[in-house]
């Protein structure tokens, strides 16, 4: 079935003037590529030419991006040949931002039921209310069960506004568990502001399931404003109260404390050392449906303070010390390990991340004492696949040095996001940096970021997760080891602190996983190892204890598969 439908969108015109003219000029000058000032690349790597003045006008996203980092867009040259600025939508795929294009320029579109749930979560993640409120309706003019809350991020669903959230679960037919989390993951986000509308959205939920439901979702965190708000509801409804909390099911309101329990995936943890700070050769993998971790494939050599990244379905890992280079790549599905050339220059703490099919390899020093810290960054491009051998030797790598970071730093994070390379802490000489830059591969240059973290940072760790860079731990000029976190949203250009870790971790692995961050091992302190494990939910804003790895590890690699 295909459905047009006609929205309202932000620039709608007035009751009182007719601005149908200029609604038309404008999509004319959009299909002609007119007068377009920037370019969305989609995450199958499609571009669709824009006007920033629409965009700002039709979506809260782009309006935060525009107006609270454009002087640091302009700043950072983030432009292609033809002048236009470049934002990356890693989250959209073409089809679904092509409808989106039409729907804020043209106000209507056409998209078939297999579709609806892909251009819901587009809108969703560009946070275009009109489109949500469009597929809301279209879902319940089509009459047919739907999935629009089911497998959706998170954040998604927080950064719905409540009219939104009662119109998706007006048209989802089938209100079952998932429903029903998606409900308290949104009043969570919020809860002085969204508990009291509890009682309104779970009116939408079946009384007589609601036994099953609370089973379902036992394991969800939950604030006390929203746990008491759905107490007060179910207290309302007298007949379904017993069956849920005093039931055979033995189901109670606290036990919403219980831990989440994330998607399906993998973790991988490689090296390290121990207490005695002798470097690992183990490798652990982590089970995120399970909640388990096992043994994996040991590395073919030791190796400590390893720089760690995927690049084409594989794990690199970068190692050596200042006499010598190695670089082992890890196939998950043949479960081996083969060794790589390494990169041109010796270095220890250095950082790898990988962005656009190419690895890099940031700062590190390359000797002892003040002046060895390095602000160079090299990079390949590809690495041939198949095995090699004790006598074929590493299989060949081109590494190429790209322009240099504006600092020297070492013991420092990176990590890619957006089609931007960050570069994150490190310390250089006795000054330990809470600067951060980000690299334009299009313009081979590094440009540091105007806004500060909230405290400087060497041996720290850093994640990308939903659009956000987040920053975990490290240790300070004073050698304290830090328990707090901060992300940074490169739309606003600002680092907020979040939810800190139940414990001080440096040199930690930081990794998302299954739409949520996770810090692995560490070092609280010259003696103490860490073997704990801890997982952060965005939506929840907290962190919770995951299942132990059996080698307690500082200095480890990690990667999710």
């Amino acid at each position: 079935m295909v459905i047009t439908k006609r929205i309202q969108s932000g620039l709608n015109s007035s009751h009182h003037v007719d601005h149908s003219v200029l609604l038309k000029s404008l999509a004319q000058l959009w299909e002609q590529k007119e007068l377009c000032d920037c370019v969305l690349v989609s995450a199958d790597q499609r571009h669709f030419h824009a006007h920033r003045l629409v965009l700002t006008a039709a979506s809260h996203y782009f309006k935060v991006l525009f107006l609270g980092s454009g002087q640091q867009m302009q700043n950072s040259g983030t432009k292609d040949d033809c002048g236009l600025y470049t934002i990356h939508l890693d989250q959209v795929d073409s089809h679904s931002l092509n409808l989106v294009m039409q729907a804020i320029y043209q106000q209507d579109f056409q998209v078939t039921e297999a579709v609806l749930e892909q251009l819901l979560m587009a809108a969703s993640y560009l946070q275009i209310e009109s489109i949500i409120t469009a597929c809301a309706q279209l879902a319940t003019t089509a009459a047919t069960p739907t999935k629009l809350l089911h497998g959706r991020h998170t954040e998604d669903i927080a950064a719905l506004t409540k009219d939104s959230l009662l119109a998706l679960l007006d048209a989802a037919f089938r209100h079952d568990i998932e429903t029903f989390k998606a409900v308290l993951l949104w009043a969570d986000a919020d809860p002085a502001t969204r508990a009291p509308h509890i009682p309104q959205l779970c009116d939408r939920v079946p009384a007589p399931k609601l036994h099953k439901l609370l089973e379902g979702v036992q394991q969800l965190p939950c604030t006390p404003d929203v746990k008491a708000a759905v107490l007060q509801w179910v207290q309302s409804q007298q007949h379904d109260l017993k069956a849920a909390s005093s039931g055979s099911t033995g189901c109670t309101l606290d036990d919403f404390s219980r831990h989440h329990q994330p998607g399906h995936g993998q973790l991988l943890i490689a090296g390290g050392h121990d207490v005695t700070w002798q470097s690992l050769r183990s490798v652990e993998l982590y089970d995120s449906s399970e909640d388990k971790w096992s043994r994996g494939i040991p590395m073919p050599n030791r190796e400590s303070f390893a720089g760690c990244a995927v690049l084409q379905s594989e794990v690199a890992l970068l190692g050596g010390g200042l006499h010598g280079r190695s670089m082992t790549l890890y196939n998950p599905t043949a479960q081996s390990w083969r060794t790589a050339e390494a990169p041109h220059t010796p270095h220890l703490h250095s950082a790898v991340a990988s962005m656009q099919d190419s690895l890099f390899v940031l700062g590190g020093r390359a000797g002892n004492g003040t002046g060895s810290e390095l602000c160079t960054v090299e990079m390949c491009s590809s690495i041939p696949t198949g095995a090699s051998s004790e006598f074929e030797g590493p299989t060949p790598v081109e590494w190429l040095f790209t322009s240099d970071m504006t600092v020297p730093r070492t013991c420092l994070a990176a990590a890619s996001l957006g089609g931007s390379l960050y570069a994150v802490g490190g310390q250089a000489g006795r000054q330990i940096w809470d600067t951060v830059e980000a690299y334009d591969a299009q313009q081979d240059a590094w440009v540091q970021l105007r806004g500060h973290m909230h405290s400087e940072r060497k041996y720290t760790s850093a994640g990308v997760l939903h659009g956000r860079l987040y920053v975990a731990g490290g240790m300070t000029s004073t050698r304290t080891r830090l328990a707090s976190v901060e992300a940074y949203d490169p739309r606003e250009g600002k680092w907020s602190l979040i939810a800190a870790m139940g414990v001080p971790r440096s040199s930690a692995g930081v990794a998302a996983l299954a739409d949520c961050l996770f810090a692995v091992g560490g070092n609280a302190g010259d003696d103490w190892i860490h073997d704990s494990v801890e997982m952060y939910i965005p939506a929840a804003g907290r962190w919770l204890q995951r299942a132990s790895i059996a080698f307690a590890r500082s200095g480890l690699a990690i990667a999710a598969l």
